[in-house]
C-alpha cells in the first residue's frame, strides 16, 4: 500500500475538526496547529469617504454605502476646525434628526472559507475614526455578523450613541481579535447619527477598516 491509496485507508486531507459536531471512534479529522498568521483587509468600499469629493443634501449617498435613513454629508478641511482623520474628506451627519448608513461585506466572496469560518479559524479587527465638530450631537458604530440569508447572527461591536470630546479631535473606535459566529457569511457595518442641537448633525466618521487574521 502507498500512503493515501485505497488499500492504505488513511485519508491524507480529512476535514478540519468543527465545533458542535459529534464524532465517533475511528473518525479522522485535522486539527489546526500554530503557524504564521495571515492577515488581509476586507474590501470595504469608500471606507475613507474619498470617492465623491464633498457632497450633501437629501439626494446624496456616499459611494459604496446604502442609505437606510436620514441625510449625510461629506466634508473636507474647509468645513470648519475639524480636519479629516485620513485623506482629504470625512463623513458627517446631515440636516435630518437622525440617519443611518450601512455596508455589507460578503465574507465568502472576500476569500474566507465557510468551513473555516464555522471552525473558528478567523479573527476580526474593525476600526472607525470618530469625532464631533460641535459638542452635542451623537454618533454610533455597529458591526454585525449575518448568516447566508442576511439575518443577524450576532452583534460583534456596538459603541452606543456617544459624543466625542473634546470637539474637533478624532478617536478610534473598534474591536480586536473578535470571533465570527458559526454560520456567518457576511459582515455589516452600520454608521448612525442623532442630531441633538442646531440644524446640522455634527457626528463625524472616517477611516472605516476591517482586517481578518487566519492562524
Amino acid at each position: 500500500a502507498d500512503l493515501g491509496d485505497q488499500r492504505c485507508k488513511v485519508p491524507i486531507l480529512p476535514p478540519e475538526i468543527a465545533r458542535d459536531t459529534a464524532y465517533a471512534v475511528g473518525d479522522v479529522v485535522r486539527v489546526r496547529t500554530s503557524g504564521t498568521p495571515v492577515s488581509f483587509a476586507l474590501p470595504i468600499v469608500n471606507g475613507g469617504f474619498e470617492a465623491d469629493g464633498t457632497g450633501d443634501g437629501a439626494g446624496f449617498t456616499p459611494t459604496g454605502w446604502t442609505k437606510v435613513s436620514g441625510d449625510w454629508d461629506v466634508h473636507d478641511a474647509s468645513n470648519g476646525d475639524l480636519s479629516p482623520a485620513v485623506g482629504s474628506f470625512y463623513l458627517e451627519g446631515g440636516n435630518s434628526a437622525s440617519g443611518e448608513l450601512a455596508q455589507t461585506i460578503d465574507l465568502v466572496a472576500s476569500g474566507l472559507e465557510p468551513v473555516q469560518i464555522d471552525a473558528d479559524a478567523y479573527r476580526l479587527d474593525v476600526s472607525v475614526s470618530r469625532a464631533n465638530s460641535f459638542p452635542d450631537d451623537l454618533g454610533r458604530v455597529i458591526v454585525e455578523a449575518l448568516d447566508g440569508a442576511a439575518n443577524v447572527l450576532t452583534t460583534i461591536f456596538d459603541t452606543g450613541f456617544e459624543a466625542i470630546m473634546p470637539e474637533d479631535s478624532w478617536v478610534e473606535r473598534g474591536i480586536s481579535q473578535s470571533q465570527f459566529a458559526s454560520g456567518a457569511r457576511s459582515l455589516r457595518i452600520r454608521l448612525l447619527h442623532q442630531r441633538v442641537a442646531g440644524s446640522q448633525s455634527n457626528a463625524a466618521f472616517d477611516a472605516v477598516m476591517a482586517i481578518v487574521t487566519k492562524s
